[in-house]
């Protein structure tokens, strides 16, 4: 049995429609719904923001960093949903954070909301879920497309 936490930050993935445009709102255990089911694996989740990513700071990767490694005995893998615009900025800081860890963490993301039509985030979640209930490796990766 595999323990997979998810840790959310907003994103487009978790946006949703406004009199504003798109804006992150999408509770995690609401993102958690589109997952599909991986026998042997139980899924966890955790609102860390609720932020579109060009808001992205330091101190937000640092977050992430403390959040993994707080968890890092009580679970087998971590998905951390995240905004495409700053994704491979947080990946970069995080694998330099992360250096020692010894779980994989995955980001992952959508070009368009998870709840809109024609959405690439249902698969991109599969995807992410698939990796990381199936690899062995360690460290930082992004799963996308």
């Amino acid at each position: 049995m595999k323990d997979v936490l998810v840790l959310t930050t907003g994103g487009t993935i978790a946006s949703q429609t406004t009199e504003n445009g798109l804006t992150p709102g999408l509770a995690d255990d609401a993102l958690l719904t589109y997952f599909g089911e991986v026998p042997g694996v139980t899924l966890s989740s955790e609102a860390v923001m609720s932020k579109d990513s060009t808001n992205m700071q330091p101190e937000d990767w640092l977050d992430l960093a403390r959040r993994v490694k707080a968890y890092e005995d009580e679970y087998d893998a971590f998905i951390i949903t995240h905004g495409t615009d700053t994704m491979g900025y947080t990946a970069a800081a995080l694998s330099y954070l992360l250096i020692d860890v010894k779980k994989p963490v995955i980001l992952t993301g959508s070009q368009v909301p998870v709840e809109a039509q024609g959405t690439d985030a249902v698969r991109n979640l599969n995807d992410a879920l698939t990796y990381a209930s199936q690899t062995e490796l360690h460290g930082v990766f992004v799963v996308f497309d």
